[in-house]
């Protein structure tokens, strides 16, 4: 009989809330259902959560928190994750230091909870900022919200650095949709292998040629704050709707003479139509390296 596979633990430091439906209330449940093992370990216990239901009650949970790592440490636990939330103190910083300490190889995800809306919340204090900002340099991941980013540039950061980091969230986005839809080709492609080549799949391969192009150009411009290359990508963007008007148009004469073409028209005119897409967002990633270096928002 096969031995199980043990599910991977997840040491989840963050604050637990009565009333509110977030941080661990929310936490534990999820990671159950996706098959991670969740090990709870509350940096305070309050009885609402802090968004305008006044003063909640609070029980500080350092102690405890120094007191479970040792228990976990002499038992042996292994950790393949540590994730660290809401920290409402130094002493609670601490927790999280020495739970990076004690399981070095573990992947480190820290959310910087320090406040939202342009605000921070009330118990953050600059010592409790720099002590954050600490943690997060030796996290894997961190993941800030834009008032969180803002606090942990030196909390008055200055206007490049706010554009570059707005910049930055919107492009991923971008970026995320471009490799959609090179999955999406990517499948379509695999049926249209074994078909025969048309003068049409001639047009497609320049047109992708053309978006791959623009793509590279794209984030060439962004990490190099070249606004000329962000220009060069937009002015392609012309020759990539009128390579896509040109196919769509062949292929739209293919299906009204040979029906029997009509499923490998309409594929290729998907097709078509996802490259142009991909050029669309290469624009909106070549707007943004332009927006990052003169604030100017261009479409």
């Amino acid at each position: 009989m096969q031995k199980p596979v043990e599910p991977k633990k997840i040491l989840c430091i963050h604050d637990l809330s009565g009333v509110g439906r977030c941080s661990l209330a929310v936490i534990l449940p999820v990671l159950s259902v996706m098959g991670f093992q969740p090990v709870a370990l509350p940096t305070v216990v309050l009885s609402t959560h802090t968004g305008g239901l006044g003063t909640p009650a609070r029980m500080d949970g350092s102690a405890y928190g120094m007191a479970a790592l040792e228990h976990y440490q002499t038992l042996g636990l292994q950790f393949d994750c540590i994730y660290t939330g809401y920290l409402g103190g130094e002493a609670q910083v601490a927790l999280a230091e020495k739970a990076f300490a004690l399981w070095p190889a573990a992947y480190k995800v820290v959310d910087p909870v320090m406040g939202d809306n342009g605000k921070a919340y009330s118990t953050v204090t600059p010592a409790l900022v720099e002590r954050i900002r600490s943690l997060c340099r030796a996290a894997d991941l961190i993941l800030p919200n834009y008032t969180e980013a803002q606090l942990l540039l030196q909390q008055q950061p200055v206007a490049r650095d706010l554009r570059t980091i707005s910049a930055a969230m919107k492009m991923v986005t971008d970026l995320q949709r471009i490799g959609d839809q090179c999955a999406n080709i990517a499948e379509i492609s695999l049926l249209l292998k074994e078909q025969k080549q048309t003068r049409t799949l001639a047009d497609i391969r320049t047109m992708s040629q053309k978006a791959g192009v623009m793509v590279k150009r794209s984030i060439f411009a962004y990490v190099n704050r070249d606004t000329e290359a962000a220009q060069a990508v937009i002015a392609l963007d012309d020759e990539v709707d009128a390579l896509f008007r040109t196919i769509k148009g062949e292929l739209v004469e293919l299906i009204a003479g040979n029906r029997d073409e009509a499923d490998q028209a309409i594929d290729l005119i998907i097709i078509a139509k996802y490259l142009e897409r991909i050029a669309d967002h290469a624009v909106n990633i070549a707007q943004w390296a332009i927006f990052c270096v003169t604030g100017e928002i261009l479409g």
